[in-house]
C-alpha cells in the first residue's frame, strides 16, 4: 500500500470511501491521522474525490505469527490503549475483522474479543457504524 500511488486510482474507479491506509504489522494510525480525511493528490495538487478512514486495528495484525502473533487476552490491553487515547480526543477507530474470526470453534477466542472491542467503543461513549456510513458523515460535515 503505497497511498501516493494507489488511492488515486481507487478514487478513479469511483469508490467514496477507502480503509485500507493502515499497518499490517502494527496497531495504530498509518498517517497519524486518527479521523476521516481526503488523501492528498500530489500529481494534481488537491484533495482527492475520496474519504479515507484510517485504520486502527486489524484481526490478522493482531492474530498471525507473521505480524504480531498476540492471543486475545495479550492483545487487549494494546487495543483499548489505542481506543482509550481515541476517545479522549474524539477520534475515529476504524476496525477490520474477517469472516473467520467469527466462527466460535476456529477463531482462538478472536469472536469474543470483537464483541468485547465493541463493547469497550460503546463504554467510551462512541458510536459503531459501517465505515461507508462515517465516510458519509464526514463528507456532509466537510464539504460546504
Amino acid at each position: 500500500m503505497d497511498p501516493h500511488r494507489n488511492l488515486a486510482a481507487v478514487a478513479d474507479a469511483g469508490f467514496a470511501y477507502d480503509s485500507s491506509l493502515g499497518f499490517p504489522d502494527g496497531i495504530g494510525f498509518r498517517a497519524g491521522i486518527a479521523r476521516p480525511f481526503r488523501p492528498w493528490d500530489f500529481e494534481h495538487e488537491r484533495p482527492l474525490d475520496l474519504v479515507e478512514v484510517p485504520l486502527a486495528v486489524m484481526d490478522v495484525t493482531l492474530a498471525e505469527r507473521r505480524y504480531l502473533g498476540l492471543s486475545p487476552r495479550t492483545a487487549w490491553s494494546r487495543v483499548t490503549s489505542l481506543l482509550d487515547r481515541a476517545a479522549e480526543h474524539g477520534a475515529a477507530f476504524a476496525i477490520l475483522w474477517h469472516p473467520d474470526r467469527f466462527d466460535p470453534p476456529t477463531s482462538g477466542g478472536w469472536d469474543r474479543f470483537f464483541y468485547r472491542l465493541i463493547g469497550a467503543v460503546a463504554e467510551r461513549g462512541g458510536t459503531c457504524m459501517s465505515a461507508q456510513d462515517l465516510a458519509a458523515l464526514a463528507t456532509s460535515t466537510t464539504r460546504p
